[in-house]
């Protein structure tokens, strides 16, 4: 295994520059790439640490950084990376049915990801895999942290950028219907807590959510499926239900 020096980490961020000493911790010793609105360049490039790679790019939607994180990541060179949200926080299960431990080292974790042969790993979200302690479990939501295989993705016209939110999941899906298996880390776990500043993704709406519903479901048909729910207390008063999805993955990986 080569050294995890090697390993190219992108983080799409906006509006927390000050609140990335933890994931910046966590990847230290791999090269770490922030991929950031063209207005906060200064501020990041000032709060992030020595050596960190700072990208100003033009955005407004989270898919679009992702999908030029992408981009930046074939011109660089690189053959696989790891895309990664900035409010993350990693935890490790020690046994089937013990706690959740909080790590502050993912040098094993970010090896064992670039070691797969896949197009697309990564890690469980909250406790979706809690409970089981086999390595690796097939085609489970990949969400928050993704070790993408650049070169195919690209080659095979993944994007990102298809949605104006959802986009991980649709990537997910893109990966299964094209008949590759994707593979999920399940002795860790991913929460994403509170932060003070809500990021990157403030432009998300009642509107918008219930556009990238529809839109998944015409991207997807016979795969994903939406459904009201009540909506988040600050939509309310403009729209009291928003649409949602339903995603049938074991439907989304026998496609092919």
């Amino acid at each position: 295994m080569r050294n995890h020096k090697a390993f190219p980490v992108f983080i799409c961020s906006a509006r927390r520059s000050e609140e990335q000493e933890y994931i910046c911790k966590f990847f230290s010793g791999c090269k770490i790439h922030y991929v950031v609105p063209h207005v906060e360049f200064k501020k990041y490039s000032r709060n992030l640490p020595k050596g960190t790679v700072v990208i100003s790019q033009h955005w407004g939607y989270l898919p679009e950084a992702n999908q030029m994180a992408l981009e930046v990541a074939h011109t660089l060179g690189y053959k696989k990376m790891l895309m990664c949200d900035d409010d993350a926080v990693f935890y490790q299960k020690d046994s089937s049915r013990g706690p959740l431990r909080k790590i502050y080292d993912g040098s094993t974790m970010v090896s064992q990801l670039f070691s797969l042969e896949t197009i697309l790993a990564g890690v469980g979200q909250d406790r979706a895999h809690h409970g089981q302690m086999f390595p690796l479990a097939p085609n489970k939501p990949i969400t928050t942290l993704q070790m993408i295989d650049v070169i195919r993705f690209r080659r095979l016209g993944i994007r990102f950028d298809r949605v104006p939110t959802h986009q991980d999941t649709d990537v997910f899906l893109q990966s299964l219907r094209l008949g590759f298996k994707t593979w999920v880390l399940t002795r860790y776990v991913i929460k994403t807590p509170q932060t003070k500043q809500i990021g990157g993704c403030d432009y998300r709406n009642a509107e918008m959510f219930n556009l990238a519903a529809k839109r998944m479901a015409d991207l997807h048909p016979g795969i994903v499926t939406t459904y009201s729910s009540k909506a988040l207390k600050r939509w309310i008063a403009s729209e009291p239900e928003i649409l949602k999805i339903r995603c049938n993955y074991q439907r989304a990986a026998e496609e092919k």
